[in-house]
Protein backbone atom coordinates (compact mmCIF):
# COMPACT_ATOMS: atom_id res chain seq x y z
CA UNK A 1 0.00 0.00 0.00
CA UNK A 2 1.75 3.29 -0.89
CA UNK A 3 0.53 5.32 1.74
CA UNK A 4 2.15 2.78 4.22
CA UNK A 5 5.07 2.09 2.33
CA UNK A 6 5.70 6.19 2.49
CA UNK A 7 4.88 6.44 6.15
CA UNK A 8 7.66 4.08 6.53
CA UNK A 9 10.09 6.10 4.57
CA UNK A 10 9.27 9.15 6.66
CA UNK A 11 9.89 6.85 10.17
CA UNK A 12 13.12 5.19 8.64
CA UNK A 13 14.29 9.04 7.88
CA UNK A 14 13.29 10.11 11.21
CA UNK A 15 10.52 12.46 10.25
CA UNK A 16 7.41 10.82 12.83
CA UNK A 17 5.28 14.09 12.94
CA UNK A 18 5.12 13.24 8.82
CA UNK A 19 4.90 9.77 8.83
CA UNK A 20 2.18 9.53 12.20
CA UNK A 21 -0.84 10.99 10.04
CA UNK A 22 0.35 8.45 6.78
CA UNK A 23 0.21 5.65 9.57
CA UNK A 24 -3.10 6.41 10.87
CA UNK A 25 -4.60 6.73 7.41
CA UNK A 26 -3.21 3.75 6.52
CA UNK A 27 -4.59 1.53 9.46
CA UNK A 28 -7.97 3.16 8.70
CA UNK A 29 -7.61 1.77 5.55
CA UNK A 30 -7.01 -1.56 5.94
CA UNK A 31 -8.97 -1.94 9.30
CA UNK A 32 -12.06 -0.85 6.39
CA UNK A 33 -10.79 -3.34 4.09
CA UNK A 34 -9.70 -6.16 5.70
CA UNK A 35 -11.88 -5.82 9.05
CA UNK A 36 -10.41 -5.38 12.58
CA UNK A 37 -9.86 -8.42 13.84
CA UNK A 38 -7.38 -9.40 10.09
CA UNK A 39 -3.77 -10.10 10.79
CA UNK A 40 -2.82 -7.51 8.37
CA UNK A 41 -4.50 -4.90 10.67
CA UNK A 42 -2.26 -6.28 13.77
CA UNK A 43 0.91 -5.27 11.79
CA UNK A 44 -0.69 -1.99 10.97
CA UNK A 45 -1.47 -1.30 14.80
CA UNK A 46 2.41 -2.27 15.63
CA UNK A 47 3.68 0.18 13.04
CA UNK A 48 1.60 3.25 14.31
CA UNK A 49 2.32 2.12 17.63
CA UNK A 50 6.00 1.96 17.46
CA UNK A 51 5.59 5.42 16.45
CA UNK A 52 3.75 6.23 19.00
CA UNK A 53 6.02 4.73 21.58
CA UNK A 54 9.03 6.71 19.34
CA UNK A 55 7.49 9.85 20.01
CA UNK A 56 7.06 9.11 23.70
CA UNK A 57 3.41 8.71 24.04
CA UNK A 58 3.38 5.19 26.00
CA UNK A 59 -0.01 5.61 27.21
CA UNK A 60 -1.04 5.51 22.96
CA UNK A 61 1.07 3.04 21.84
CA UNK A 62 0.21 0.47 24.46
CA UNK A 63 -3.46 -0.73 23.75
CA UNK A 64 -2.50 -0.99 20.23
CA UNK A 65 0.23 -3.36 20.88
CA UNK A 66 -2.28 -5.16 23.56
CA UNK A 67 -4.94 -5.19 20.16
CA UNK A 68 -2.43 -6.50 17.54
CA UNK A 69 -1.52 -9.29 20.22
CA UNK A 70 -5.07 -10.58 21.07
CA UNK A 71 -5.89 -10.45 16.91
CA UNK A 72 -2.07 -12.59 15.59
CA UNK A 73 -2.96 -14.72 19.10
CA UNK A 74 -6.56 -15.43 18.09
CA UNK A 75 -5.52 -15.58 14.28
CA UNK A 76 -2.06 -17.78 14.89
CA UNK A 77 -2.38 -19.28 18.12
CA UNK A 78 -0.07 -18.56 20.82
CA UNK A 79 3.55 -20.06 19.88
CA UNK A 80 3.78 -18.37 16.84
CA UNK A 81 6.34 -16.22 15.49
CA UNK A 82 4.25 -13.38 14.99
CA UNK A 83 2.65 -13.41 19.03
CA UNK A 84 6.09 -13.37 19.50
CA UNK A 85 7.15 -10.26 17.67
CA UNK A 86 3.90 -8.39 19.66
CA UNK A 87 5.34 -9.47 22.76
CA UNK A 88 8.58 -8.46 22.06
CA UNK A 89 7.57 -5.19 21.12
CA UNK A 90 4.54 -4.95 24.15
CA UNK A 91 7.53 -5.75 26.29
CA UNK A 92 10.47 -3.49 25.04
CA UNK A 93 7.50 -0.95 25.81
CA UNK A 94 7.49 -2.38 29.34
CA UNK A 95 10.76 -1.94 29.85
CA UNK A 96 11.02 1.66 28.14
CA UNK A 97 9.03 2.68 31.19
CA UNK A 98 11.15 0.73 33.75
CA UNK A 99 8.38 -1.60 34.33
CA UNK A 100 10.67 -4.45 34.51
CA UNK A 101 7.59 -6.74 36.68
CA UNK A 102 5.53 -6.75 33.39
CA UNK A 103 8.47 -6.79 30.52
CA UNK A 104 10.18 -10.26 32.13
CA UNK A 105 7.06 -12.61 31.54
CA UNK A 106 6.89 -11.40 27.86
CA UNK A 107 10.36 -11.56 27.41
CA UNK A 108 10.38 -15.29 29.07
CA UNK A 109 7.13 -16.00 26.46
CA UNK A 110 8.78 -14.26 23.71
CA UNK A 111 12.13 -16.46 23.88
CA UNK A 112 10.15 -19.87 24.40
CA UNK A 113 8.02 -19.06 21.02
CA UNK A 114 11.48 -17.86 19.22
CA UNK A 115 13.52 -21.33 20.71
CA UNK A 116 10.68 -23.16 19.74
CA UNK A 117 9.93 -21.86 16.36
CA UNK A 118 13.35 -20.89 15.01
CA UNK A 119 15.87 -22.87 17.06
CA UNK A 120 18.26 -21.33 20.32
CA UNK A 121 21.04 -20.23 17.24
CA UNK A 122 18.93 -18.21 14.78
CA UNK A 123 19.81 -14.60 15.10
CA UNK A 124 15.90 -13.55 15.61
CA UNK A 125 16.21 -15.72 19.17
CA UNK A 126 19.48 -14.55 20.38
CA UNK A 127 18.13 -10.60 20.17
CA UNK A 128 15.55 -11.96 22.07
CA UNK A 129 17.89 -13.61 24.65
CA UNK A 130 19.59 -10.10 24.75
CA UNK A 131 16.67 -8.11 25.62
CA UNK A 132 15.46 -11.03 28.25
CA UNK A 133 18.80 -10.36 29.56
CA UNK A 134 18.69 -6.78 30.13
CA UNK A 135 14.93 -6.91 32.01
Amino acid sequence: MSVGNLATLLYTQGDLAAARPLLEWSLAIIERVNGPEHPVTATALNNLAMLLRDQGDPAAARPLFERALKIDETVYGSDHQEVATDLNNLALLYQAQGNLVAARPLFERVLVICEKALGPEHPYTSGCLNNFARC
